[in-house]
């Protein structure tokens, strides 16, 4: 029996699981585009409100809409990424803990099968960190 590749699964709907990126940048919204093909679901998360400027903050904008219209893909801007959740075990990250900026709101978690870090300034880092050293304790 032939391996199926990931462009004959998408042809056929077998497209599966849920990635999730931290960060709405230009390279945050090239890589949903590019999981877009591999993952049933793929969720942005964005700090920032987003909005359109001149030149960087125009070619974001423009990206940002082509992105929201592929099927499956969903921006969520004004939220806090508050960190990384792992499995009981600490071997697998198993999606982000998030906070919208609105006064009050609640901790939320998104699950996911995969969790890409497009934040400038690589904000999973610390987690992944802590998440190995408590693995190897």
């Amino acid at each position: 029996m032939e391996a199926t590749s990931d462009r004959q699964r998408q042809r056929k709907g077998l497209r599966q699981g849920h990635a999730v990126v931290v960060g709405g940048s230009i390279a945050g919204l090239l890589a949903a585009r590019a999981l877009s093909e591999s993952f049933e679901r793929v969720t942005v998360v964005e700090r920032d409100v987003t909005g359109v400027g001149v030149s960087r903050p125009l070619l974001e904008d423009t990206i940002r809409t082509r992105v929201s219209r592929i099927p499956g893909v969903t921006l969520i801007d004004r939220c806090a990424v508050l960190g990384l959740t792992a499995s009981a075990d600490g071997r697998r990250i198993t999606g982000v803990r998030l906070r919208e900026h609105d006064e009050g709101s609640a901790e939320s978690v998104v699950r996911a099968d995969l969790v890409v870090d497009a934040y400038a300034e690589g904000l999973a880092a610390p987690d992944l960190a802590e998440i190995v050293r408590r693995r190897n304790r």
